[in-house]
């Protein structure tokens, strides 16, 4: 059987343009489980090493995302009701009392946000920032960083 009509790589590319119709990252949860879902029925589920694998990294991206800091999240809440049209991706730490980091993108500007328990959210001056980078903006309480993100998106 060829390149062409391998069924397993069919299979994934086929999986690969549902999960990319979702208009999320590869990295996010949303794209994922499209992926997955996608790909199960085509593919042999029993058994399957390919599918383990996906549902633990599935699983472990759910484990993240419930460890999420109560002032993290109320950030995104009150984010998405302002911005609900917004892009948000999250490089969430293993430790939940690790830095989180936000790049989110509205109409045609990102910013960098970062959340530290006890120390609040750190704003860049960089659309992404580097590893290492240190923010040159850091404010304690949600609504102040919603309206620093406002300001910075030219949304306020």
């Amino acid at each position: 059987m060829g390149w062409g009509t391998d069924p397993d790589r069919l299979s994934i590319a086929m999986a690969q343009g549902v999960a990319e119709r979702t208009g999320y990252s590869e990295e996010s949860l949303e794209y994922k489980i499209a992926y997955r879902d996608s790909y199960a029925p085509v593919g042999d589920t029993e058994g399957n090493e390919y599918l383990d694998a996906l549902d633990k990294e599935i699983d472990d991206l759910k484990r993240k995302i419930a460890q999420i800091h109560p002032s993290a999240d109320a950030f995104l809440i009150e984010v998405k009701a302002k911005l609900g049209g917004c892009v948000i991706s999250a490089d969430l730490p293993d430790d939940p009392s690790g830095e989180t980091f936000f790049d989110i993108a509205d109409g045609g500007k990102t910013c960098a946000v970062s959340f530290k328990p006890g120390l609040g959210f750190g704003f860049f001056g960089t659309v992404q920032a580097d590893y290492g980078e240190q923010p040159e903006l850091v404010v304690s309480a949600v609504g102040d960083a919603v309206q620093e993100l406002m300001r910075r998106l030219s949304r306020a």
